[in-house]
């Protein structure tokens, strides 16, 4: 019975102590101070290591992102980061396959209001606004301001309708514009890899992996509980964390007529602020409006989820013609689904190097 009892205890204890050092270790999302091995200092919190023995990146509390290489910090700092990893971040036992940010160039800036307005079926497309298109006039963008250039020779023309053909064969060559995201990034995989291995890559995300691959964009949802019940990622305020920098996003909307027939229109999206103003491309035009929410009640169909959001056009004379007489409505839902790609251009051509796994 003694012995029973002493367990007991003796369990007891190791508790209250591992429940102590619990309780002492920061929480991953926690605000604290971050000393480096140079004695400076500063207050944020930690958003996300970029690779075994890489950057580490930190939210700062005067609102700016700052990355900080691993060895660079304290000692202490850098345990508590193994601890969010749940394995040692340096060392020789870094992988050669990690991501390794100094192995890219930094790229400029494009212009969010500049990506062009260019009619696919100028360049051999069929003015149907498919995935093909949305990704080719995003394309175009990047090239215009030297993100990611196109790997042909030629004037703008030559080289927008090279590119046309190029993304139709990789991504719908049955002639299907409406590619699943599966499709699309399987077929931007080969454009990448066959016509710019030795220039640069893209990582392609659908918008719910961009979203829970980001650590700001988690707490956020974490923090609200609209999107955090209703599971819908297509709304103003994610879309609007989305489309910034020289990242493309890709969207598919519901397109509805009076008559009720329903068609999936792909939209390459130029600008969505919080309030649901936006900006986006389809058929060779740049389109404006606003997302409003759609009550349910309102909603045209039964398996619509409650947080259904029309894209309401201001300049709904820039559609097609019959789009306009037939009354053409364009829907983002709880389904809806999207891509988000971002750039990485290798610092040396001909060394490529291993993108980012999340």
């Amino acid at each position: 019975m003694a012995m029973k009892i002493r367990a007991s205890v003796l369990i007891a204890a190791l508790s209250l102590a591992f429940g102590a050092l619990a309780a002492a270790a920061p929480d991953r999302g926690e605000e604290r101070i971050w000393t480096g091995t140079n004695g400076s200092s500063f207050r944020g919190t930690y958003v996300e290591s970029m690779g075994q023995g890489g950057k580490i990146r930190f939210f700062t509390t005067a609102g700016k992102i700052v990355t900080v290489a691993f060895g660079n910090l304290s000692e202490a700092d850098q345990k508590i980061i193994e601890g969010f990893e749940g394995k040692p971040a340096a060392g020789a036992a870094a992988k050669k396959s990690a991501f390794d940010p100094d192995k890219f160039k930094d790229l400029p800036a494009a212009d969010r209001n500049l990506m062009p307005e260019r009619k696919p079926g100028d360049f051999g497309g069929n003015d149907d606004e498919s995935m093909v298109d949305a990704l080719w006039v995003s394309l175009l963008w990047w090239n215009s301001f030297e993100v990611m250039p196109i790997p042909k020779t030629g004037d703008f023309d030559k080289k927008a309708e090279w590119l046309h053909e190029e993304l139709t064969r990789h991504i719908a060559p049955r002639g299907r514009s409406a590619a699943s995201d599966q499709e699309t990034k399987e077929g931007l995989e080969k454009y990448f890899s066959r016509r710019l291995e030795d220039i640069g890559s893209c990582k392609v995300s659908t918008i719910e992996e961009a979203v829970k691959h980001d650590s700001l964009l988690v707490e956020l949802v974490k923090n609200d509980p609209v999107i955090r019940a209703s599971g819908a990622f297509i709304c103003p305020l994610i879309l609007s964390k989305l489309s910034k920098g020289n990242d493309i996003v890709i969207i598919r909307l519901g397109m509805t007529y009076e008559n009720g027939k329903d068609y999936v229109e792909c939209a390459a999206i130029e600008h969505i602020a919080e309030d649901g103003a936006f900006s986006m491309h389809m058929y060779g035009k740049r389109l404006t409006g606003k997302m409003a929410e759609v009550p349910k009640a309102k909603a045209t169909k039964p398996s619509w989820d409650d947080k259904l959001y029309e894209f309401v056009i201001n300049n709904r004379d820039s559609l097609p013609k019959n789009y306009v007489t037939e009354g053409a409505r364009f829907f983002a839902y709880k389904d809806t689904s999207g891509l988000v790609l971002k750039p990485y251009v290798y610092k040396t051509p001909g060394e490529p190097a291993p993108l980012p796994k999340d």
